[in-house]
């Protein structure tokens, strides 16, 4: 690994010493002069007790310090290659979040913020860090060297310094001798000295390393043909190198954002990880970051409760791990355990405070609890970080969409999602549903077209095309692809189209049969987020069969288990459920409380089409109600305060739009 050639230490702040001052009392007079010394330095003791006090709590609150590596310098012998600086800072940073006595800035927020910031100081003290690790890689010779600073953030002195060197050739986990020397000064300062336990492998070359870093570097660029060249690069470090555990976490990060975008099936992806993560566990069962890797394997193909477990034994090996909790809080959200996630964001927010991911994530989750200036607060800020994220942009497109009703905006952010990545299907498939609920036929035929050509066998390019042939009255297509679309998930809208299907042909038992049995004992166990509204769309197919106690039981469901998930995932669900019981007055209740809230469904085509509120579309209040003007604009004012009572801390202010 890794050899120590040179340390610095600083002398650290000033010392304080205690001398003896040997009092003599000799007379009377000298007694009561004591006494009166006594008093009076007993008095200023107190004094000082009271003075200091808030120092002293404060002190206590910083007993868990917060570490940041920055992007290392890369010096002579690398050219203009910076991958290998900052891929060894954040190895480092990984082995460095293993230790117990102090906290390490996620890596996302590091690189955004140096990124947008390029001073490392000024990075370190907005990342509210205590402690920065500097340091300049070069090469020369057939060796690396490092060249290590660790810096006091609070006066900027130096604590510690050293120079480290290594051959090319040799042992790649170097970032393992680097994260111990560190770990040993600062938990010397803060605590008991703490050494980090190194995992055990052979030896050998830094060339498949070196591809791994190669790989981080383009995987953080956001964009799906950087993701491919990445996914590349990773299994062309494992074929150097069969043990290289690292590559292998990497290798489920680039997987689960190809099937996110569409780009891989999630079949093929758990095909291509099973074997690489079976070795991974043999290898280092205990490694955080494989069960990290290990959980967002699990996430691909939607088996929550395994991913879960996955995340928090990651956690109990490592409580401030940032990928953890943020895909534990993902995991949490997507299932509508709301009160769960919120705190996992929170806390990982706390070490991971400028992710973009995160904050869209994170603002996702405060849509769906309605915290609404909050989420365009968190989406505001995603971008602003980094102005070349498309997903920032595409949350953006979506919300405008979705909360504002303001297409127009929406269209500007998915035109500016897809400049940045062209490659992607799954923006274009949502921008195309944008279009179709606009009435923009022609521009959803022209997204969902591209969208189905790149990834033709995905669930969102799909999705558009399905809707837009029912929009058409293509039937025949329209069924066809959705009947395909429940080979990918037990979606609302194809199962609601093969529902009306069977009814426009009178076959109500048919109607019924659409529907898996799982979802007449649905609970709110593992309920997610699309089930309540289908469940509704169930209680609606019940009632045209004939199986009205049946259709009254799943319905009283509905509106039990709507408190249990996101706004966004209720729909009009309450709706259709009070139809069902024949209550009208809770019916328009309800549908006044979504639109105040959220949805306007006289905007969303199939709305107007669907059989369950056709009785209540004849109610005299429904055109007046569904034609009113849309919502005023959110109160981008009130953010601060919002983001603060759900996340316990106040949003940073965005960068200037001149800085971006």
């Amino acid at each position: 690994g890794y050899r120590l050639v040179a340390e610095v230490e600083s002398s650290g702040p000033a010392t304080q010493t205690r001398t003896s001052t040997g009092h003599r009392t000799e007379s009377g007079t000298n007694t009561r002069r004591g006494l009166w010394v006594g008093i009076a330095i007993a008095f200023a003791i107190l004094v000082a007790i009271m003075v200091l006090w808030p120092s002293s709590q404060d002190s206590v609150e910083q007993d868990v310090p917060l570490v940041v590596v920055l992007p290392f310098e890369t010096g002579p012998g690398f050219g203009d290659v910076d991958y290998v600086g900052s891929g060894l800072a954040r190895s480092v940073a990984s082995s460095l979040a293993t230790a117990e006595q102090f906290d390490v800035v996620g890596d996302t927020s590091t690189t955004t913020m140096f990124d947008r910031l390029s001073d490392p100081r000024e990075t370190a003290r907005s990342l509210g860090a205590r402690f920065a690790v500097y340091g300049i890689v070069s090469q020369a010779d057939e060796r690396l060297s490092l060249q290590l600073e660790l810096v006091d953030v609070r006066d900027e002195s130096r604590r510690w310094a050293a120079m480290f060197e290594q051959a090319l050739r040799a042992e790649p986990y170097i970032q393992w001798e680097v994260a111990n020397a560190v770990t040993e000064r600062i938990t010397g300062w803060t605590g008991v000295v703490e050494t980090l336990v190194q995992p055990s492998r052979e030896q050998t070359s830094f060339q498949a390393y070196e591809l791994h870093l190669r790989s981080l570097f383009l995987a953080t660029r956001g964009g799906t043909e950087q993701l491919l060249e990445a996914e590349q690069l990773t299994l062309d470090a494992l074929a150097l190198d069969n043990k290289l555990v690292a590559a292998m976490c990497a290798l489920a990060s680039i997987e689960y954002q190809l099937v996110f975008h569409g780009l891989r099936t999630p079949e093929a992806a758990t095909s291509r990880l099973a074997p690489w993560l079976q070795k991974a566990l043999a290898l280092e069962p205990d490694s955080s970051e494989v069960h990290v890797a290990v959980g967002k394997a699990k996430q691909v193909v939607a088996a929550h409760s395994e991913a879960e477990q996955a995340f928090r034994t990651a956690l109990r090996t490592n409580p401030s791990h940032s990928g953890a909790l943020q895909n534990l809080a993902w995991t949490l959200f997507t299932n509508g355990r709301l009160q769960e996630a919120t705190p996992m964001f929170s806390r990982a927010l706390g070490v991971d405070p400028a992710s973009p991911m995160l904050m869209v994530s994170a603002g996702m989750n405060a849509e769906s609890r309605g915290s609404y200036d909050c989420a365009k607060q968190l989406y505001s800020r995603a971008v602003s970080l980094r102005p070349s994220f498309p997903n920032g942009h595409f949350a953006l497109g979506q919300f405008d969409w979705l909360v504002e009703g303001d297409l127009d905006s929406a269209r500007s952010h998915f035109d500016r999602a897809l400049a940045l990545d062209r490659s992607g299907p799954i923006t274009r498939a949502i921008a195309a549903l944008a279009a179709l609920d606009g009435g923009d036929i022609e521009q959803a035929r022209s997204y969902s077209a591209l969208a189905f050509e790149l990834a033709p066998n995905t669930y969102w390019p799909r999705r558009a095309r399905m809707s837009i042939a029912l929009f058409e009255g293509n039937l025949d297509l329209g069924l066809s692809l959705a009947e395909g679309q429940l080979t990918f998930s037990e979606d609302q809208m194809p199962l609601r189209a093969l529902r009306d299907a069977a009814l426009q042909r009178g076959d109500t038992a048919g109607a019924v049969d659409v529907y898996p049995s799982r979802f007449a004992r649905l609970d709110s166990l593992g309920l997610g987020n699309d089930d309540v509204t289908i469940l509704a769309d169930y209680a609606f197919a019940l009632a045209a069969d004939g199986q009205s106690e049946e259709a009254e039981r799943t319905a009283r469901k509905v509106l039990q288990l709507a408190q249990m998930v996101p706004h966004h995932a209720r729909d009009l669900a309450e709706v259709v459920a009070a139809e069902v019981l024949g209550n009208r007055a809770l019916a328009l209740d309800k549908l006044s409380m979504a639109l105040a809230d959220r949805w306007q469904p006289s905007r969303w085509w199939y709305w107007d089409r669907d059989p369950a509120l056709a009785s209540l579309r004849t109610a005299t209040d429904y055109d007046v109600m569904v034609t009113r003007t849309a919502p005023a604009p959110i109160d981008g004012g009130l953010a601060d305060q919002s983001c603060r009572v759900l996340y316990g801390f106040d949003p940073p202010p965005l960068i200037a739009a001149a800085d971006q």
